[in-house]
């Protein structure tokens, strides 16, 4: 099965990204929270941590933990296992769990 590597563009209305600052201002999240949540909102589906930590800029090393730590907050979950479109190996993707009731 062929996975379509084309991202989807998806911009966030104003009032979600004022949402978020309020959130980072009043230190809820850390500001490495605050880029995956905001990241994950702009796509579609589910990303691996490859492609979260790419995006976001964020170290590889440090977006484990900071997924671990979204997950544990049950701000983001696990959409799928499922095999990774850059390396090809079973990775989990991730995404916002509350999307349903943002849009």
């Amino acid at each position: 099965m062929k996975q379509n590597n084309k991202r989807t563009k998806h911009k966030a209305p104003y009032t979600q990204v004022a949402s978020w600052a309020e959130v980072l201002k009043q230190g809820l999240l850390s500001q490495q929270e605050g880029k995956v949540i905001t990241y994950l909102l702009q796509t579609n589906g589910g990303r691996t941590s490859r492609q979260i930590a790419t995006y976001t800029k964020i170290e590889r090393t440090s977006i484990t933990r900071t997924l671990r730590n979204l997950l544990d907050k049950a701000a983001i979950y696990i959409i799928k296992i499922d095999v990774c479109p850059d390396t090809g190996k079973k990775v989990q993707f991730y995404d916002v769990s509350y999307r349903d009731r943002l849009f």
